[in-house]
Order: structure tokens, then sequence, then C-alpha cells
């Protein structure tokens, strides 16, 4: 149905011009209805738009009641933080991580004896593939990030403190391939070295505190006697920036009365010298070799000797 134009030029037998009044007047009432109709389907549509309207999320801020999905396609990102030119974006410094620096992704963690999967991978109807938790539990140097896979929870764990555990072995690549100017170690250089190494006993203080004991040795002592073994410099230092102040993590609108936020100050800290303890196995097996070979020629001369002293005996 469209609208009925009514007519008020064509000549009419009576000698009036157009409709007759009671044409007029039907067409009036038909075109009334049929603006009507548009009116409501035009509101329909209107409050269905405002509902979708209602229902999206704003360009900024907003929340949601259920899952966002979307389907992946190749070489398209899912999600992206877009930095242009020399924009830092989301870039800082390291120490800035727990004060002013924004993430890519926030993961409220509220619960203490709760562990919070930021994250994990499925084959939806086979098998759960891998998933990272985080756990602060009930005192701060517990915290750890957790990965999982099937049948293995807690297959590796990174502890605050910088400790990790992990179910399995630790490999590293070796092949002829990777190297270069290739010499075999001293022996007998080997067994001297470790003579000098200085075992010990030692009580961690990393957290500013007295903290568990451990075995190991001094970095810069092993570094007199194997330097391929220590990385860094005794008494080395570095300057980078530390947040000073609040770190309390308030969440936006939440601070309290009279907050300030933490800032970031140059600092001279110190840089620590890290020891290879995996790469001493090769100077411990030359040692051995050295040991070894010894232990071969004084078993080779006692028994020489022995025979002797048989031969002696024999002849008294």
């Amino acid at each position: 149905m469209a609208l009925q134009p009514i007519d008020i030029t064509t000549p009419q037998p009576n000698g009036k011009l157009g409709d007759p009044a009671r044409v007029m007047s039907q067409k009036i009432n038909a075109n009334d209805q049929y603006l009507e109709q548009l009116a409501q389907g035009a509101d329909t549509k209107a409050t269905a738009a405002k509902a979708t309207a209602d229902a999206a999320l704003p360009k900024s801020g907003g929340t949601t009641t259920g899952p966002i999905f979307r389907a992946g396609v190749q070489n398209q990102e899912m999600f992206r933080i877009q930095n242009t030119g020399t924009q830092v974006g989301i870039g800082g410094s390291f120490g800035s991580w727990s004060s002013n620096r924004t993430p890519g992704l926030q993961v409220d963690c509220q619960s203490r004896a709760d562990a919070y999967m930021v994250a994990r991978a499925t084959n939806w109807g086979v098998a759960h593939l891998f998933a990272l938790d985080v756990y602060q539990g009930t005192t701060s140097d517990v915290i750890t990030a957790n990965f999982h896979f099937p049948g293995k929870e807690n297959a590796m764990r990174f502890f605050a403190n910088g400790n990790v555990t992990f179910a399995g072995t630790l490999t590293q690549n070796s092949d002829y391939r990777i190297k270069d100017e290739v010499q075999t170690i001293d022996p007998v250089a080997a067994a001297s070295a470790l003579r000098m190494v200085r075992p010990v006993e030692y009580t961690d203080i990393q957290g500013g505190s007295s903290g568990p004991r451990r075995a190991g040795v001094i970095a810069h002592e092993l570094q007199e006697h194997l330097p391929l073994l220590v990385d860094g410099e005794k008494d080395a230092t570095e300057t980078i920036d530390v947040a000073e102040g609040d770190l309390t993590p308030y969440a936006p609108g939440t601070e309290p009365e009279g907050y300030v936020p933490p800032v970031m100050k140059l600092r001279q800290v110190p840089k620590l010298q890290a020891v290879n303890y995996a790469g001493s196995t090769v100077y411990v097996i030359a040692g051995w070799q050295e040991h070894d070979g010894r232990i071969e020629r004084l078993e080779a001369a006692l028994a020489l000797a022995l025979e002797k002293i048989a031969a002696l005996e024999a002849a008294a």
C-alpha cells in the first residue's frame, strides 16, 4: 500500500474540481492508517536498534554480561594494541610494571586462596591443551605462575623469589652445527680448578630478609678458576627505574583519600652475577677423567709392587 494522492484539479460532472468530499475523506482515512502503520513499524525498529545499541560496548569502558566470540582469520589479529611511529603506548621501564604502566590484559585476582587462570588453549571435544594460572597464596612469598598440561598440573612453576620447578628434564641445544672453535678441556687443568672451588652453604637474603638455607658457590670466587661458568662482574651496579611510594594497585576511582601514586626514580642497584651450575658438569667430567686415569696408573703401580713383593717372599 502507498499513500493515495488527493485530487484537487480534475473537473467533475457537477462542475467542481477534484475529488468529491466523500472520496477525499476515504483517502485521508486510508492515508492516516498507512502512516500510523509506518510509524508503528519505525518505532519497533527504533526500539530494536536501541536495544542493540544499548547492548553494544561503547568506545570507552563498558561491561559485557557474557562471552565475546570472534571467528579466527589467518594473518589477522584477534586483538591488537596499536602504536604508531614512536608512540610508547603501553611500553615503559621494567620497574614501572607495578605502578603506572598499562597492561595489554588485566586479570583481577581478589582471593588469595584461589588460582586465577590467565589463559587456556583447548581442542574442544578432545582435551584442554595448556593453561596458565597465577596464585598468590596466604603469604606474599608463595606467589607463583603455574603451567598446566594434559595429565600434569603444575608441570612448571615460577616462584616470586626467582625459583623454578618443573616436572621433567631440562635440556639445551648442543649440536655440533652450532659450535665453532671447539677445544677439549684439559682434564689436569679441570681437576686443578675444581680443587680450588669453595662449596658453601648460605642463607638466601634476596628478599631483603633472612630466607632459606641453600648450597652453592660464591660467583666471583668461582670466576677466578672457571670463568666461563659465571656471568657479570664482582660488585657491578646498574641504574634502573624504580617505583617508589604506595605500590598498592587501586582500581581507577577507588583510590583512598589523599592517595599519592608512586613515582619512578632512577636508582643505582647491584647488578648480580649469575652462575651456570649445569655447565659445571663438563668440568666435573673432565676432572673425573683425570682422577680416573690417575687411579688406573696407581692401581697398575700397586699391582706391579705386589708382584715384586710376592716374588721376593717366594725367593726368601
